[in-house]
């Protein structure tokens, strides 16, 4: 089953210059933070686990080795106080799916999707107020990310999951998981359930 999830909220364990304004899922409402994050005795995890440091070649053939989830994360370019650098929300995320990734086994990281909607740009609105923020506009950032789940999933992901680190970006991807819901339900993809109350939006099973 193909599913999009699209999470966010506070995320427990990062280191303590990270975990300021931090929107990560708590993973413990999804599916146990103790089962994703113990790694149990003696597991071997990849190399690597990101689709940027593998040729096509290593995808290819880690997909039919059974590594059919993949995970593209966002997270804004935009300021977040004189005393933190405009690539905060990167650098916690990236850190966040990785360990996510090697824990859950068999899952590939896509690159990060680092431009996301952070205001207007005449006159600057929100964070584009501020030296260095980088803004698209919503309708673009869902195609973005909405062909980016389209690719992976014509490359045999079955499982493709949406994580938002920054606010700017949760709308967006709220809509890239209602359009996917829409278009497959009723096929193999069937969306089950939709539960607001969580902010993940699946297909194929519910929250």
């Amino acid at each position: 089953m193909l599913r999009a999830l699209r999470f966010s909220g506070s995320w427990p364990g990062l280191p303590d210059r990270e975990l300021t304004m931090a929107r990560l899922a708590s993973v413990v409402v999804i599916s146990g933070i103790l089962f994703i994050l113990a790694a149990p005795a003696g597991a071997q995890f990849p190399r690597t686990v990101f689709l940027e440091e593998l040729t096509w070649t290593e995808v290819r053939d880690a997909i039919q080795d059974g590594a059919t989830t993949a995970i593209i994360p966002t997270a804004g370019t935009e300021q977040n106080g004189p005393h933190m650098v405009l690539g905060k929300h990167r650098f916690i995320i990236e850190h966040a799916v990785d360990l996510i990734a090697r824990r859950l086994g068999n899952t590939i990281v896509a690159p990060v999707v680092t431009y996301v909607p952070e205001g207007d740009v005449d006159p600057p609105s929100g964070h584009m107020r501020y030296a260095g923020t980088i803004t698209l506009p919503n309708e673009f950032f869902v195609k973005l990310v909405e062909y980016a789940a389209r690719s992976l999933a014509a490359h045999g992901f079955t499982d493709i999951v949406l994580i938002g680190d920054s606010g700017g970006n949760q709308r967006g991807m709220e809509e890239v998981a209602t359009t996917l819901n829409a278009e497959w339900s009723g096929t193999s993809l069937e969306l089950d359930t939709e539960d607001r109350r969580r902010n993940c939006w699946w297909i194929g099973r519910t929250c």
